[in-house]
């Protein structure tokens, strides 16, 4: 496998302690935010750190520089092997250790945060699991929602101010202020139905919301539009093997190219089902998306297309994973599979890539996904 993928620890750690309702969020420091991200810097912090004698070697050491992005920012500059060039061998930032959080850029003290502010001044933080300390907390039975240990000034500055009225379908909006508690309660109860896998929770909810047909609730294959939302690091020829069932290379992530045949005969246990419905959780409350045009029907399309991409990736990464035993039994995923899966799939889709969550800010197109999916 690619070092994309051995190099991310699947330990799963202690639960995050749980404070008036809430998760608090702990870094264990494991540096994986510090690998294969494009990070922008404000100018006046690349103005301090250039005044400080060991950036300047150390840009020199690895024959580097701050590349500005024409916008009035910079990008960190990575590293042999696509890593920050300030993470130490500790795996810790050497801008906080040496000056100081302050100087370090906003996105990394913020993360895995983004903060959201309704018309009431009320602040909601959404959480990205594409964060391990995040992902694992998925997989732990339970729904607590996940905060800032501390709330600072970073925190509360530039955050994303949700409308004073939400698109719920393509052509109807509800006050804000009227639709969110509603719709947090709909999703926390529905999402904690035992005897429901995470396609009809969505139905459930769409039934509920938009009195339309439920949507499709059983995913024993990959759904045959798959491929067309996934990365595209790939040829036309992969891109035929995928179609015919034969193949997916991602070079990025696997190394050498997957037998989806073999993925196709990998089972994913009933009892892991509540482990992608805590995912689909954190998508549907997420307030950062509704700020950004994207409405409550948008949401569960791309909750649907979430739900098959952590399948297909947990059933790679079963196959990636299993050792000869010599038997004729199948291949099962286990939690740990699912974890890295959704860790995957908010890297790459869900969580920070325009490419794939643009699209849903159209309530046209989310309107025909849920009527095609």
């Amino acid at each position: 496998m690619n070092n994309t993928i051995t190099t991310l620890d699947n330990s799963t750690l202690e639960p995050l302690e749980a404070v008036d309702g809430q998760a608090q969020f702990t870094c264990d420091g494991c540096g994986e935010c510090c690998n294969r991200w494009t990070i922008p810097i404000d100018a006046d912090k690349v103005d301090a750190l250039l005044q400080k004698p060991w950036v300047r070697d150390l840009l020199d050491k690895h024959r580097k520089q701050f590349e500005p992005t024409g916008d009035g920012l910079y990008t960190v500059p990575h590293a042999l092997g696509n890593v920050c060039i300030f993470l130490s061998p500790e795996k810790r930032c050497m801008i906080e250790c040496e000056e100081g959080a302050a100087l370090k850029p906003t996105e990394c003290i913020r993360y895995p945060f983004a903060t959201t502010q309704d018309q009431l001044e009320n602040f909601y933080f959404d959480s990205s699991a594409s964060c391990k300390r995040i992902a694992e907390h998925l997989i732990m039975d339970t729904f607590l929602p996940v905060v800032p240990p501390v709330i600072d000034e970073v925190l509360r500055s530039d955050v994303e101010i949700l409308p004073e009225k939400i698109r719920v379908s393509p052509f109807r909006k509800m006050k804000t202020k009227d639709v969110l508690s509603e719709w947090d309660v709909m999703v926390r109860n529905t999402l904690q139905t035992p005897n429901m896998n995470s396609l009809e929770v969505l139905g459930h909810l769409e039934n509920h919301l938009f009195f339309s047909r439920p949507a499709r609730t059983r995913y024993n294959h990959a759904p045959w539009w798959l491929p067309f939302f996934l990365r595209k690091p790939y040829g036309m020829w992969s891109l035929w093997q995928i179609l015919t069932g034969q193949a997916y290379h991602d070079p990025s992530l696997w190394g050498l190219p997957v037998n989806l045949r073999a993925v196709a005969a990998v089972v994913l246990p009933p009892e892991e089902e509540h482990h992608i419905k805590s995912f689909v959780h954190q998508i549907l409350t997420r307030k950062r998306l509704l700020t950004r045009g994207a409405s409550l029907q948008s949401l569960i399309a791309l909750s649907i297309i979430a739900i098959h991409l952590v399948h297909w990736h947990a059933k790679i990464l079963a196959v990636l994973n299993a050792a000869p035993n010599g038997t004729d039994d199948p291949i099962t995923v286990d939690k740990k599979d699912i974890s890295l899966a959704i860790r995957l799939v908010e890297r790459y889709y869900t969580g920070h890539q325009p490419r794939f969550l643009v699209p849903f800010t159209n309530p046209l197109w989310s309107w025909f996904l849920l009527h095609v999916l």
